[in-house]
């Protein structure tokens, strides 16, 4: 139970501190937001049952 918690711990954490890169440094701004929009993206579908 611990280890799930922790788990989704890392993911918010590692999630807003991308955001925070994007909003600090102007100039990568563009790729910090990239990156965060495919981690959420990876992380749907993760959670999506497969079709078949």
């Amino acid at each position: 139970m611990i280890l799930h918690s922790m788990k989704e711990n890392y993911k918010i954490i590692s999630m807003l501190g991308l955001l925070g890169f994007a909003f600090i440094d102007e100039n990568s701004r563009i790729i910090f937001l990239d990156v965060a929009k495919m981690s959420i993206a990876a992380y749907l579908g993760y959670l999506v049952p497969n079709a078949r």
